[in-house]
């Protein structure tokens, strides 16, 4: 039974961080709706509940509080906080308007999306005062329509949407990036159930740290259709990498949020410590599902452009990758349905 102490939480998406946080919530007896994007899912969630398997084999299922489809308007909606865990290709007017709907007139909403530019987005549609951005490095991959394999426990940042990373020293001390009650106790409820979370006031550069780690690792397993381990593996996928990474660093000096001495180490880290996984991009190319390469690689060659900054290896995989989802896919789909290797 859902605690009324707690938050209420609308997750918009079932994909998979949005089912393992809608799952991971309502065990932890938080009142939580989730929004699918069909109403065959949402009837799956309501009946059968949301199933997360962790990494030792164990199971839980678990049942929100409502589940709706998002072809469902919401008015005078009573959520504390609505999470948009859609994708950025299906972040639109109508999910935005899904999301408020939901808000109600004083609900909270945090975007969890890769890539750059859906905070300046969504900031033209929804007060900032209201709206919080999240980072995320949590690992969830979804088994069907109602269940979610759990890969790795990661970190969740949460910032304002308004902190872009200049002046945050001025920020804080005019008190204007410091978490208020109602972010406190949105991130008890997330620590409650079992997410490790953090507040900062340097949200930028946390959006482009995890923005260096996917343009590089999502694009190269999606065209070599591998898992992450082998790209750190072997001496020619590096050098590759180590091309895309060296002007990916050019262009956040260009943009003022260079990286960390440490940045490459930690992107060969992440293809260690997941060296197993199928990048989401690389699931989406399989199951023939429009990818986030245009958000990703495509959200660096648009800052490059404006920067005047040369990135012709982010190009060539952009391109060779784009050319192989509009050609190749669905050909590839075909033998493979057939059983044969191609």
């Amino acid at each position: 039974m859902a605690d009324k102490d707690l938050p209420a939480v609308t997750v918009i998406g079932a994909g998979s961080v949005g089912l393992l946080l809608a799952g991971d919530l309502a065990a932890a007896g938080a009142r939580t709706t989730i929004v699918a994007r069909t109403r065959a899912q949402a009837e799956a969630i309501g009946r059968y509940g949301i199933a997360v398997r962790e990494a030792d084999g164990s199971r839980r299922v678990s049942h929100p509080a409502s589940t709706w489809a998002d072809e469902t308007p919401a008015r005078g909606g009573s959520a504390d906080w609505v999470v948009l865990c859609v994708k950025q290709p299906d972040l639109d007017d109508r999910i935005c308007g899904i999301a408020l709907g939901h808000a109600g007139a004083a609900g909270r909403i945090l975007a969890v999306q890769n890539g750059i530019g859906h905070e300046e987005w969504l900031a033209e549609r929804i007060e900032r005062s209201r709206l919080r951005v999240a980072v995320t490095t949590i690992g969830a991959r979804r088994t069907g329509a109602a269940g979610v394999d759990r890969t790795g426990r990661g970190m969740t940042s949460i910032g304002r949407a308004d902190d872009n990373g200049a002046g945050a020293g001025r920020a804080r001390q005019a008190g204007v990036a410091a978490p208020d009650e109602s972010d406190e106790r949105f991130m008890r409820l997330l620590r409650a159930a079992g997410w490790s979370c953090e507040w900062t006031d340097d949200l930028r550069r946390l959006l482009w740290d995890k923005l260096t780690v996917n343009a590089i690792i999502n694009p190269l397993t999606a065209l070599l259709r591998v898992p992450n381990g082998r790209l750190a593996s072997s001496p020619d996928t590096k050098r590759l990498m180590r091309e895309l990474y060296g002007e990916i660093e050019r262009l956040r000096v260009a943009e003022g949020v260079p990286a960390g001495p440490d940045m490459w180490e930690r992107v060969l880290e992440v293809c260690r410590r997941t060296a197993a996984n199928r990048s989401s991009m690389l699931q989406d190319v399989e199951r023939g599902r429009p990818t986030e390469l245009d958000w990703i690689t495509g959200s660096l060659l648009r800052a490059a452009e404006r920067r005047g900054v040369a990135m012709p290896a982010n190009r060539t995989v952009y391109l060779l990758l784009k050319a192989g989802l509009s050609t190749g896919t669905e050909v590839e789909r075909d033998v493979r349905h057939l059983g044969m290797d191609c």
